[in-house]
C-alpha cells in the first residue's frame, strides 16, 4: 500500500516537472519570435539626440559622434550606445583607399543584457594618405564571424 502511493506521489511530481519544462520552453520560444524592431530598445542614456547620423544607425549600434562629414584627427572619439552581444564590439578607421589605419576592440558600459549600452572609445590612428575616409562601427557574429549591424560614418581628415 505504502509503495502503491509513493510511486502515485512520484508520477504527480514528474508530471509537474513536465507541465513546468513545456511551459518555460513555450514562454522563452514565444520571446524569442518577437521581432527586435518591435521591442522597445531602452537607453542608459539620458537627454541625447540622435545626430546626423540616425539615418546610418543600425538595429544595434548608434553612434552619435564623430557625426558624418566631421574633420576629425588622431585620437579620435568615438560615443554611442550599443545592444550586442556581451557587449562586444569593433571599431575601424578607415582612409579614403580603404586602407583600414586601426582596429580595436571596444565594450559598452556595464549593463543590462537587451537594453542599449553606452560606449565612449578613443582611437589613435597613424597618418592617412588621403583627406577623406571611414569610421566603420559593427559587430562580429557570434555564430560565425561575420560582420553585422555595421554602422559607417563618413568623415574628413584633418591631421591630412
Amino acid at each position: 500500500m505504502k509503495k502503491n502511493i509513493f510511486i502515485i506521489v512520484l508520477a504527480i511530481i514528474a508530471l509537474g516537472l513536465a507541465g513546468y519544462a513545456a511551459f518555460s520552453t513555450y514562454q522563452t520560444k514565444k520571446q524569442l519570435a518577437q521581432p527586435i524592431a518591435q521591442s522597445t530598445p531602452q537607453s542608459n542614456i539620458q537627454n541625447v539626440a540622435l545626430p546626423d547620423n540616425s539615418a546610418l544607425n543600425s538595429n544595434n549600434i548608434h553612434v552619435f559622434t564623430p557625426i558624418q562629414e566631421s574633420s576629425i584627427s588622431s585620437p579620435v572619439k568615438i560615443t554611442g550606445e550599443v545592444r550586442v552581444f556581451e557587449n562586444q564590439f569593433s571599431i575601424r578607421v578607415i582612409d579614403g583607399n580603404g586602407k583600414i589605419l586601426d582596429e580595436e576592440n571596444a565594450m559598452g558600459n556595464n549593463g543590462d543584457m537587451g537594453i542599449f549600452n553606452p560606449f565612449e572609445k578613443e582611437i589613435s590612428y597613424p597618418a592617412p594618405s588621403t583627406s577623406n575616409g571611414t569610421i566603420e562601427v559593427f559587430d562580429y557574429s557570434a555564430k560565425d564571424g561575420t560582420e553585422i549591424d555595421k554602422v559607417t560614418i563618413p568623415v574628413k581628415f584633418s591631421d591630412k
